[in-house]
């Protein structure tokens, strides 16, 4: 995926979090722009008319809507060996949701999520 790659993303969204793991198993370069829901940006608005709502994926100037959306898109649109990466997102997101406690065991994520 080339060009511009922007996230509107909310930090507690789970979904807008799926899209995350995706540009990081994918490795692509992205900006991330937080929203604030109760006072929604002018670009939130204009990439996500209709229903307002976050996260949404600007790729060159066109967005995305709906995370499992953009997980697809990501995975389409990418020359990485691995294709199928919409069932490692899946897999991710089943392993955090189980977690018993403690952040250790989640240590690899958070590396995972910050390009380390």
């Amino acid at each position: 995926m080339t060009g511009e790659v922007v996230l509107l993303g909310f930090w507690p969204s789970s979904f807008g979090m799926r899209v995350k793991i995706a540009l990081a198993l994918k490795g692509i370069k992205y900006e991330y722009k937080s929203e604030d829901l109760r006072d929604k940006s002018p670009l939130l608005l204009k990439m996500n008319p209709v229903h307002q709502k976050i996260p949404v994926l600007i790729h060159n100037g066109k967005p995305i809507c709906e995370s499992l959306i953009m997980v697809q898109y990501i995975d389409e649109n990418t020359s990485s060996q691995d294709n199928q990466i919409r069932h490692l997102v899946c897999l991710i997101e089943n392993a955090i949701i189980n977690l018993l406690k403690g952040q250790e065991q989640t240590a690899w994520l958070i590396d995972l999520l910050d390009g380390r």
